[in-house]
């Protein structure tokens, strides 16, 4: 078993700590070309024809007798610590810095910060010690983003919004929220994100987890 740093919106902390969210997509880097190249060993995925597949095998520890992981978010049994956004609180007494407390962002009602917090520190920077959310993988697969099942976006996490006044995000399905947090995430077409947009469709890694209590 192995640790794995993963960073999460404070939107996704709250569906993970709520128990709405089992699931998670990232953007698979490099993406795998299309016409393949001049590697085909399964130590080299990325470079393996798509109708092969066999970097896939690889990348999730399976097949062609190779027990390589090339998801940098482990494989089935590995465990993930959450970095998210945090402070530590102005300290004012002994009391508190003994106490080492650490607040989180996304336990604070927006956008008002708490009077104790100068200033966030970004969920990049946070340290192991200070992370209160570990996850522990039951799946990884590769698909193509626009391959998500409405099952799979509920297990995203996200909250669908049934507004027929509204405009076409509140059309009460999952798959429609999921792709508007993704878009807000990532970019949409033609913003500088571009790349990893909805429209783009990217191959990504679906990785799925349990809390570890």
């Amino acid at each position: 078993m192995k640790e794995h740093p993963i960073i999460f919106s404070a939107e996704s902390i709250r569906a993970i700590l709520d128990g709405r969210k089992s699931q998670t997509r990232r953007i698979v880097k490099p993406q795998p070309q299309p016409n393949g190249g001049k590697g085909l060993s399964p130590l080299e995925p990325y470079h393996t024809p798509l109708d092969k597949w066999t970097w896939v095998l690889a990348a999730t520890g399976h097949g062609n007798g190779t027990s390589g992981n090339y998801c940098p978010y482990g494989t089935i049994g590995d465990r993930l610590w959450v970095r998210e956004t945090f402070a530590k609180p102005r300290i004012v007494s002994i009391e508190d810095y003994l106490a080492c407390k650490v607040i989180y962002k996304a336990d604070c009602a927006f956008p008002k910060m708490p009077a104790e917090v100068d200033k966030w520190t970004p969920s990049i920077f946070m340290p192991r010690w200070a992370s209160r959310i570990t996850l522990e993988v039951t799946d990884v697969r590769v698909q193509r983003l626009q391959d998500i099942s409405e099952e799979d976006a509920i297990a995203e996490g996200v909250i669908a919004i049934n507004d027929p006044e509204g405009d076409c995000w509140t059309d009460g399905k999952y798959l429609t929220a999921f792709q508007k947090l993704w878009g807000e995430i990532n970019g949409f077409a033609g913003e500088p994100k571009a790349r990893a947009s909805w429209d783009s469709n990217p191959f990504v890694w679906c990785i799925s987890f349990k809390v570890v209590k």
